[in-house]
């Protein structure tokens, strides 16, 4: 699994992750040059980490929705997008359970131990309120379930997708969280992706404030079409 890392202060967010995919048996990088943050819409950006059809099913659903609710609200978007993705794992999975020999990724994952997919979507709530909704789906009781974590507030706050791989180099080298939020990422990438070999490829970050959204390390141009995660 890749990584997605949003860090939100006062009124700026910065939201990033690098550029790897893997192969669908996890056993090679597939590309280091994939995109992964799509700007939907006007300071709206949508960050999917996962497999490659489903990464590319959300976003094709994230756009049609924006023009659907023709709203400048994250939270009906994310709250849609949601329940529009769930079908298309299930039929993921039942994909998935037919693979053979079957790698311990894709059996942790149908297991529940680990993660399916996670997606970040980042901007304002109609309120005006900056941050960011990240939807994790896993596999519970042999169906798919989507779990959120969100944040808008104003004190500084990190999140990653990563869990205890991120808690862990900033365990061993606590002056990661040290400096400007947009050293703070980039320090943070960097420990990742010594720490993780599905972690890698050149940074994409975004930063949003109340003046607009500008890129700070902008996403490679197209990506492999092999078959990835």
């Amino acid at each position: 699994m890749s990584t997605i890392i949003c860090l939100k202060t006062e009124d700026t967010l910065i939201l990033a992750t690098d550029s790897r995919f893997m192969t669908a048996d996890f056993s090679a990088v597939a590309t280091d040059a994939a995109p992964k943050i799509f700007e939907i819409a006007p300071q709206f950006f949508f960050a999917p980490s996962g497999w490659k059809l489903a990464c590319d099913f959300q976003l094709e659903q994230a756009r049609e929705l924006v023009k659907e609710l023709g709203t400048d609200d994250i939270r009906p978007l994310a709250a849609e997008l949601a329940l529009k993705t769930i079908p298309c794992f299930e039929a993921l999975v039942e994909i998935l359970r037919s693979v053979q020999p079957m790698p311990e990724r894709i059996r942790g994952g149908l297991a529940g131990e680990l993660m399916m997919h996670v997606h970040v979507l980042a901007g304002h709530t109609i309120h005006g309120e900056l941050g960011y909704i990240a939807h994790v789906f896993r596999v519970h009781a042999g169906r798919v379930v989507c779990d959120a974590k969100e944040y808008f507030g104003e004190d500084w706050h990190l999140y990653s997708s990563s869990g205890d791989p991120a808690n862990e180099v900033v365990r061993q080298d606590p002056t990661i969280l040290d400096g400007e939020p947009g050293e703070v990422v980039h320090k943070l990438l960097a420990a990742l992706k010594r720490a993780c070999p599905t972690i890698g490829g050149e940074n994409q970050i975004v930063h949003i404030d109340s003046s607009g959204a500008h890129w700070i390390s902008r996403p490679p141009a197209d990506v492999t079409e092999r078959t990835l995660y």
